[in-house]
């Protein structure tokens, strides 16, 4: 069965969220031991050797973020930095036993604030089976394209 996928954008004229204090930036590469026991949390993800995790040029054009709970991260999202007007918010997952708490739609709104402050255009693209992603991105104000 082949996999649908769809494209939300967020503009200054639609973001309904707003910059979240308990976002803050994390250094994969200074922190991976962290990353990979977040990783192996979640049974859909998949933890890579640092070196194959950080090979190639896209780090360079990516900024994580993570929200902490319990001393652990909770929730991760990203922006890649993919065109020089549109930014994508990617890589959003929430460990499963936080689920259902709103994290993905705070760190998805908090990485499209930040997109948006820049003056870039933010965009994601989601499995349409996707319906947690699919509401945290309009709940921040993320439109579907097209």
């Amino acid at each position: 069965m082949e996999v649908k996928y769809l494209e939300f954008i967020c503009t200054e004229e639609t973001f309904r969220g707003s910059e979240d204090p308990s976002v803050v930036p994390f250094d994969a590469y200074e922190n991976y031991d962290q990353i990979t026991a977040f990783y192996d949390s979640c049974p859909e993800c998949q933890s890579f050797p640092k070196e194959e995790y950080f090979s190639g040029d896209w780090y360079g054009n990516w900024e994580d973020y993570v929200l902490w709970e319990d001393g652990v991260i909770a929730a991760r999202a990203g922006i890649w930095k993919v065109a020089p007007d549109k930014w994508e918010v990617a890589g959003v997952i929430t460990r499963p036993e936080y689920r259902g708490r709103g994290y993905s739609a705070r760190v998805v709104s908090d990485c499209a604030a930040k997109i948006l402050e820049a003056g870039r255009t933010a965009f994601l693209s989601t499995a349409e089976t996707n319906h947690p992603m699919i509401a945290a991105a309009k709940k921040a104000g993320f439109v579907l394209r097209g």
